[in-house]
């Protein structure tokens, strides 16, 4: 095959590809044309439960420090001989 063929062959390729794609982006499945009305509901819609809220953390003059650590009870000094 020369050149031009194979050209002619690739545009004529490149044309159907550009109709199936044109042909083919839409929805697949029909659409009505106007928004139906919804159903009335039949029992009262329940409203979605709100997060609960977290307590802030105390201020920090009312929070208690734990006590001292209590010393050891007084042992004598090791000695090194």
């Amino acid at each position: 095959m020369s050149r031009n063929t194979l050209l002619i062959l690739a545009a004529v390729v490149l044309l159907l590809a550009a109709y199936a794609a044109v042909q083919y982006s839409g929805r697949m499945t029909p659409q009505p044309t106007e928004n139906p009305t919804p159903p009335a509901a039949t029992t009262p819609a329940v409203p979605p439960a709100a997060d609960p809220v977290t307590p802030p953390p105390p201020a920090p003059d009312t929070m208690t420090t734990p006590p001292p650590a209590v010393p050891a009870p007084n042992a004598p000094a090791p000695t090194t001989p």
